[in-house]
């Protein structure tokens, strides 16, 4: 048990996938989802998460889109918590250059950018577990 989580501890990060981000002057809404999607296929992620990627709408000349993941059970199919990662797709000054891409997760102040950073699947744990016992710790002064 030890050996495995070192390993995983120590893995080198997986090679991020190329993702080809629509330009200022294509990007849709649908367009922008698929390029999340193909960005979040290159996150080394335990296949019990499960996500849902929703467009938030805009802010001046950005997209947003919500990435809303959870684990969900056959005892619990319906999360206590989840855990959301919000992109920011920006058009460049050229509307033929493909757009900026930006993601923050819940409750964190640090910016990422997908080409910079390898995605940590604690980040998620952490959310859900700092709702959790937010959630709990509420409970308690209730009653």
């Amino acid at each position: 048990m030890i050996a495995h989580s070192l390993h995983r501890l120590t893995k080198p990060p997986v090679a991020s996938i190329k993702i080809d981000w629509p330009t200022g002057a294509e990007i849709t809404p649908q367009k922008g989802v698929v390029a999340i999607e193909t960005c979040i296929l290159s996150w080394v992620i335990d296949p019990c998460w499960k996500h849902c990627t929703k467009y938030l709408g805009q802010e001046g000349s950005r997209h947003k889109y919500c990435v809303q993941w959870s684990i969900p059970t056959r005892r619990r199919p319906v999360p206590r918590a989840t855990a959301s990662v919000y992109f920011f797709l920006q058009p460049q000054d050229d509307m033929h250059a493909p757009m900026l891409v930006f993601y923050v997760v819940e409750g964190q102040r640090l910016v990422h950018r997908p080409e910079q950073t390898v995605f940590q699947e604690v980040w998620l744990k952490n959310t859900i577990d700092n709702k959790l016992a937010t959630t709990w710790g509420a409970s308690l002064l209730q009653h």
